[in-house]
């Protein structure tokens, strides 16, 4: 065997082991609500959104070894579905836990010149 492919097969392989391994929690349990139990809506939602796409991803995959068309597919809406559904968890987080630069646009600017003026005429 060429020693290029011999290299891709050993990464195909290394790959593959880290997509069972990724994947062992959901084999262990017996149904998907297992995996969610005791965990916030968003966490809850993050996880149903990374199972969907798995499963969509694989099966694009699948049309695309086959050379199978997706343009048309009904694949690349269920994609683009759960495209829109990270949108709203990102959007969601947010909203729940606004970062450090969100706080700082949402300060009023000082002027500090005037701020200065002020205190200098007042004291």
């Amino acid at each position: 065997m060429n020693s290029e492919y011999s290299h891709l097969f050993e990464r195909l392989h290394e790959q593959l082991d880290q997509v069972e391994e990724s994947l062992q929690p959901l084999k262990d349990s017996e149904s998907i609500f297992d995996l969610v139990e005791g965990k916030d809506d968003v966490e809850q939602a993050k996880q149903y959104v990374s199972l969907s796409y798995a499963i969509n991803s694989a099966l694009y995959s699948y049309y695309k070894l086959h050379g199978t068309s997706t343009d048309e597919s009904p694949i690349m809406s269920e994609l683009q579905r759960v495209k829109q559904y990270v949108g709203k968890i990102k959007h969601a987080e947010k909203q729940i836990q606004p970062s450090s630069e969100d706080k700082n646009e949402q300060r009023p600017k000082v002027a500090k010149d005037a701020a200065s003026r002020i205190i200098k005429h007042h004291t």
